[in-house]
């Protein structure tokens, strides 16, 4: 029997309510969970939101108060149309060079991409990463085995070149959350499910892998066992440095020297670092719920014989 969704009319924003219900198993629906007397997150954020926007406000106003007094009765269209504001404006780009796709019902399981252009898988959910990285078996979830392998849900995804030939680079990518529900079969157990939560909480996390090409216009393909493969999840230890490292602000129960994290999740966006081959997650999350297709999950690349457009499938 159908389930009507948790989140349906109450989604915030433009989030459809079934990505409420794949993403945190629709969360909000819910009492929260860890019941606390202290400000929740948005109250803080609205508060700072609020007093910034009175502080931009007040700035603004007092910036006004000392502009020459011919700009005072300039009207919008004439401040655009001013000599330095069109000196100033930015030339507008082409974009890519192809013809959009028609839509694609629903129920089509297929990557579709415009005409002239092809995709190539690069890697998998599941897809061994290390010499000593097992077999992939969906029907058995193992967090040890998830571990080793790459992780789910690809969300950010860089290719950073790391050779002059052009012919290596890293691919580093966020697993942001997981689909419990599509990933893996029904547990029949407690324990069996316990599991099967430890499996996806491996699943998340960050991917690093070394990438190779015969030529510049070849596919990637991923390198098995590279030195400089990486699976970082939400049971990795890191290591705080830098100013903040030691803060009162930063203990915990499990950790009273304020040096030591556990693990990274939940990892939306990311950011490439100019001048280094290096990136890093946007975002560190320390909770999160969630459910993914059944499908594995691929990083890809899409391009066309003159031109190269690299993403992350979702």
């Amino acid at each position: 029997m159908d389930q009507p969704l948790p989140m349906l009319g109450r989604a915030h924003s433009n989030r459809s309510p079934l990505t409420c219900h794949l993403k945190c198993d629709s969360a909000c629906a819910y009492p929260a969970p860890n019941a606390s007397t202290e400000p929740t997150f948005a109250e803080i954020a609205s508060r700072q939101l609020s007093r910034r926007s009175l502080l931009v406000a007040m700035g603004t106003l007092a910036a006004a108060a000392g502009l020459p007094i011919f700009l005072g009765g300039c009207t919008p269209d004439q401040q655009r149309n001013s000599p330095d504001q069109r000196e100033n404006l930015p030339v507008p780009s082409d974009g890519f060079d192809f013809e959009p796709i028609e839509p694609v019902l629903d129920n089509v399981d297929a990557l579709s991409v415009p005409a002239h252009y092809r995709w190539t898988p690069i890697l998998r959910w599941g897809d061994p990463l290390f010499d000593k990285s097992p077999r992939f078996d969906p029907e058995s979830p193992d967090a040890h085995a998830q571990e080793l392998q790459f992780g789910y849900n690809n969300d950010y995804l860089a290719i950073i070149v790391t050779d002059r030939s052009g012919r290596s680079a890293l691919l580093c990518c966020n697993h942001e959350f997981t689909n419990r529900a599509i990933m893996f079969p029904p547990s029949n157990s407690p324990a069996q499910e316990h599991q099967v939560l430890r499996a996806t909480m491996a699943a998340q996390g960050f991917s690093v892998v070394e990438l190779g090409r015969a030529a510049t216009r070849q596919p990637w393909r991923y390198v098995r066992g590279a030195a400089r493969n990486r699976r970082i999840t939400a049971r990795t230890p890191f290591r705080m440095t830098g100013p903040a490292a030691g803060s009162d602000l930063l203990k915990t129960a499990d950790d009273r020297s304020a040096r030591r994290v556990i693990g990274t999740f939940a990892n939306c966006s990311g950011v490439r670092r100019r001048g280094a081959p290096s990136c890093r997650a946007r975002r560190i999350s320390t909770a999160t719920s969630s459910r993914i297709h059944r499908s594995r999950k691929r990083a890809l690349r899409v391009e066309k014989p003159t031109q190269r457009l690299r993403l992350g499938s979702r």
